[in-house]
């Protein structure tokens, strides 16, 4: 069974698509939250990261790919 939540702290929006591709294949992650002094700015998925190019991800950020969080006030 994969790891579905919570297997890597948040990660920098710095952060290589190579690293992330390498970090969600080491924890078995389906996603990383993307984090700026502490504050959730996003989130990357592995379908973000499907069907980039070898090329592109040496050159792109997760904070290029972030889904933005959806807010839910109750």
């Amino acid at each position: 069974m994969r790891n579905v939540c919570c297997a890597v702290g948040a990660v920098s929006p710095e952060l290589s698509v190579v690293e992330a591709a390498e970090l969600l294949r080491t924890t078995e992650a389906t996603h990383l939250s993307v984090a700026v002094d502490g504050v959730l700015v996003g989130i990357v998925t592995e379908q973000d990261l499907e069907g980039i190019s070898e090329d592109d991800a040496r050159s792109l950020t997760v904070g290029s790919l972030t889904t933005a969080p959806q807010l839910v006030w109750l």
